[in-house]
């Protein structure tokens, strides 16, 4: 995840009409997120996470640089809410470094699994943090997925690892600063969000460095610019495809992720879930489904 760019465009659609591209981009953009994390998942062999999610934030936000100023100028550099900007930066970073060091305990599925409890979370967590009110189909569709995520994670079957919190605290973070994301549609634009949500990657990975610097070599430093590349690729499809179908229409086309994320765990480390997994995921994505649903039907 650089930090992080799936699932963070809330915002309605601006045309939504032709809605086949829009599906398109999205399971394309999802299809692209696993490469990402696999490569981190490779890199920390050697290397250490905050290695990882710096670099892959540095190239991730040289990448975007241009455009933002191409669009925004230097107004980027002045946000409407500076500090709700830090807390949501924070969390989004915080994410990142716990989901990429879970990787390297965890399966690529079963991370992405526990991680997209963060829809969940959300809808949970939003009448605390925004007021909201959640009817009882969301809360059913939140009891229902938390349902799938214990049969995931089998706690008292098996003993509860450190790397499963670790993808439970990922996911926490990410609901976290997918609510304070709400309270920033209408602050600053969509790109200076992200352009300072990698600064803030940047600024607490590498406070990191001086203490865990292990010298990449030209071939490690290849595979974090292609995450990079592929973080900055995978968010312009995922805002694209905003633009051009609805949020219910494009939620259920998310959880190719998790897809990719079994094929190529499959093919790069030997990793296939065990079908008790894939009753969790089954109930974790339908619950998610739900809650995107009656969220589009609320607005």
């Amino acid at each position: 995840m650089p930090p992080s760019p799936r699932t963070t465009v809330t915002a309605p659609a601006t045309s939504a009409n032709h809605p086949l591209l829009g599906i398109a981009l999205m399971a394309g953009c999802m299809s692209f997120f696993p490469l990402m994390d696999a490569v981190s998942k490779l890199l920390q062999d050697r290397l250490h996470v905050a290695e990882v999610v710096f670099g892959r934030s540095l190239f991730y936000f040289l990448l975007l640089l241009p455009f933002l100023i191409w669009r925004h100028g230097f107004h980027w550099l002045t946000p409407a809410r500076p500090w709700l900007q830090v807390v949501r930066g924070s969390l989004s970073a915080g994410s990142s470094i716990l989901f990429t060091l879970t990787l390297a305990f965890l399966p690529l599925a079963d991370t992405l699994a526990i991680f997209f409890i963060h829809p969940l979370l959300a809808t949970a967590l939003s009448p605390v943090v925004l007021g909201e009110r959640v009817g009882p189909w969301r809360w059913s569709a939140v009891i229902v997925g938390f349902i799938g995520a214990l049969v995931i994670i089998r706690p008292g079957i098996a003993e509860v690892s450190p790397a499963t919190l670790m993808a439970l605290g990922a996911g926490l973070c990410f609901a976290l600063s997918q609510l304070t994301t709400r309270q920033l549609a209408h602050a600053d634009p969509a790109l200076t969000t992200m352009a300072l949500t990698s600064l803030m990657a940047i600024a607490v990975t590498g406070g990191m460095l001086p203490f865990v610097w292990v010298t990449p070599t030209p071939w490690e430093l290849f595979l974090i610019s292609v995450a990079g590349f592929i973080g900055f690729a995978g968010y312009w499809m995922l805002t694209l495809a905003y633009d051009y179908a609805a949020a219910s229409q494009l939620a259920p086309f998310t959880y190719v992720e998790i897809v990719g994320a079994t094929i190529l765990g499959y093919l790069m480390f030997g990793d296939f879930p065990a079908p008790i997994t894939w009753a969790g995921i089954s109930l974790i994505v339908g619950s998610g489904i739900v809650i995107a649903w009656r969220e589009s039907r609320s607005r």
